[in-house]
């Protein structure tokens, strides 16, 4: 493919440590958003109603959005919904006679739902969430570095997830998305994405045959090419899945638009823009940082062990010398 080639060519043109500084300027960018969204609204990333408590109500109406805005202006943190006739009415935390005047309203219509979502089980589930992603990324450290036993490429890896997950959260804020379970199960897919294919990358360059040269040129010269081999299959695998999340957004978020016979699928919608997002994080986490990362450090390594291949080599050499046997045949006396 020459769009691949030409990229490929293109990433791995460029200095390893140019490399390694933009994806951690994206990150500072990444981590200021949350932090902002931290002071300003006490949580790194808005919580939904899954996390917050609330009321969600279905109804079938052909009231426009903006006259429903009017009827329930009164009630708190009203979002609205709609795909064709059928309105969906989200609500926060309310008071008894908040949620009876709610009711009220409710059932004036002919067709509808109402689904309370208490505010303990939303605290209850925050708790979870935060223990479900602290342990997954504990379990995956532990496997990277016994699988690895080299503290360096093990980090790396470790961190290009770390970083995946805080891009794609700050960009659930510039997006406007809320935290849901959904989404916490997209962000918990995005570390095995992520540990995919930097395994790929820390494999080829690190499980191949070893680095050897007589000069650093040399070594580095099949670090290249070996990243070349391993950024082609990465990328190929990642467009690939890219694709397949891409189609799955289509159809969750859009069809409704083209036909009131679709209706839109929140779920599968929020989970295919939080995959995309990190999917997109986690190419320029691998082929930059990781890459550049890997490529300083055996490049360090090939430089290190350069003199000492070069001592043994002459000690060699002296050996050799030495065990020669002398060349020359006796001299007979007369």
């Amino acid at each position: 493919m020459p769009l691949l080639d030409a990229v490929v060519e293109r990433v791995t043109g460029f200095d390893a440590k140019r490399l390694v500084v933009v994806p951690l300027i994206v990150l500072l960018l990444a981590a200021s958003v949350l932090a902002y969204s931290q002071l300003a609204f006490g949580t790194p990333v808005k919580l939904g109603m899954d996390f917050t408590g609330g009321t969600l109500v279905r109804i079938t109406t052909a009231e426009s959005k903006d006259e429903l805005l009017a009827k329930f202006s009164e009630f708190p943190n009203v979002i609205i919904r709609e795909a064709g006739d059928e309105k969906i009415l989200q609500f926060g935390p309310m008071s008894n006679e908040e949620k009876e005047k709610l009711i009220q309203l409710v059932t004036s219509y002919p067709d509808y739902e109402i689904k309370d979502v208490s505010p303990l089980f939303g605290k209850e589930a925050q708790a979870q969430t935060v223990k479900a992603l602290v342990i997954a990324f504990l379990l995956m450290a532990i496997v990277i570095f016994i699988v690895f036993r080299t503290p360096v490429p093990a980090a790396a890896i470790v961190f290009c997830a770390v970083s995946d997950i805080i891009i794609a959260a700050a960009c659930l804020n510039l997006v406007r998305l809320e935290l849901s379970l959904g989404t916490v199960a997209a962000l918990l897919m995005l570390i095995g994405y992520s540990v995919d294919s930097n395994i790929l990358l820390t494999t080829k360059l690190l499980r191949s045959s070893p680095v050897t040269g007589r000069s650093k040129k040399s070594g580095m010269l099949k670090v290249l090419e070996r990243l070349k081999e391993a950024m082609r299959t990465g990328l190929t695998m990642t467009s690939t899945t890219l694709s397949a999340i891409f189609a799955m957004f289509v159809v969750a978020a859009c069809m409704s638009l083209f036909s009131e016979y679709y209706a839109p699928i929140p779920l599968l919608r929020d989970i295919s823009i939080v995959l995309i997002f990190g999917l997109f994080a986690d190419l320029m986490n691998t082929w930059m940082f990781n890459a550049g990362v890997l490529r300083f450090y055996l490049g360090e390594r090939a430089a290190a062990r350069a003199p000492a291949e070069r001592r043994k080599g002459a000690k060699t050499a002296r050996v050799e010398k030495a065990a020669k046997p002398q060349r020359g045949g006796v001299r007979r006396g007369k």
